[in-house]
């Protein structure tokens, strides 16, 4: 018994390995949208019935929420990913035309000031709002949303798996910016897959197999 257990230890370890290289933190998808109306690009998101924001060939025209608009969003669902916890989302943006100036009341001008707001549901999102650089030309700009970052809403995300995304202008005056791209990264636990189980059962009926098989 002594000699299986021998051949059966390093399996057994292999296998405990294989289990805990599973469990730990790693990005288990992304899910990347080009906006426009060219062809590869295919996120409309909410330019439909209802929108005041303008579809182009590679970008969305995203305007300040008015009176009978509705404002942009965009669902991403990761909810089909097998995973045990979520432990962060990296959301990247590409934009650009963040930082016109606007005249208001004739002489007053106005720098613009978008913000990003995460949302867990149609009708709620953080309070959290996150700034966006602002420029001209296209930028590209990394958010990281958590627990930490966002404690108002993260659970309900990791827990329904999707998120909408929001933008807010915190300065007067009409204002817009051009969307062209998102990606989101999801970070987390996946679920141990039964491969490493298996390969422990594997190991124990090949010790046994052995052990059976010495001639007496």
């Amino acid at each position: 018994m002594k000699k299986v257990l021998t051949k059966l230890v390093p399996a057994l370890l292999l296998a405990m390995g294989a289990a805990s290289a599973s469990a730990s933190v790693m990005t288990l998808g992304t899910i990347d949208k080009l906006y426009g109306s060219a062809a590869g690009r295919g996120a409309t998101a909410s330019t439909g019935a209802g929108s005041c924001d303008i579809l182009n060939a590679s970008s969305i025209t995203v305007k300040d929420t008015s009176s009978g608009c509705e404002r942009f969003h965009d669902t991403f669902n990761f909810s089909g990913l097998n995973y045990k916890s979520l432990d962060s989302l990296d959301l990247t943006l590409s934009f650009s035309n963040t930082d016109d100036t606007n005249t208001v009341l004739i002489f007053f001008k106005v720098k613009e000031d978008w913000r990003v707001k995460i949302a867990d549901t149609s009708s709620h999102s953080s309070s959290v709002l996150l700034d966006m650089t602002n420029s001209t030309a296209t930028t590209t700009q990394v958010f990281h949303i958590d627990a930490a970052s966002h404690p108002d809403v993260f659970a309900n995300i990791a827990t329904n798996g999707y998120f909408q995304l929001w933008f807010g202008d915190e300065a007067a005056g009409a204002n817009n910016f051009q969307l062209s791209a998102a990606s989101v990264k999801i970070n987390g636990t996946p679920v141990p897959e039964p491969a490493s189980l298996a390969l422990f059962g594997a190991a124990l009926l090949g010790g046994i197999a052995a052990r059976r098989r010495r001639p007496s």
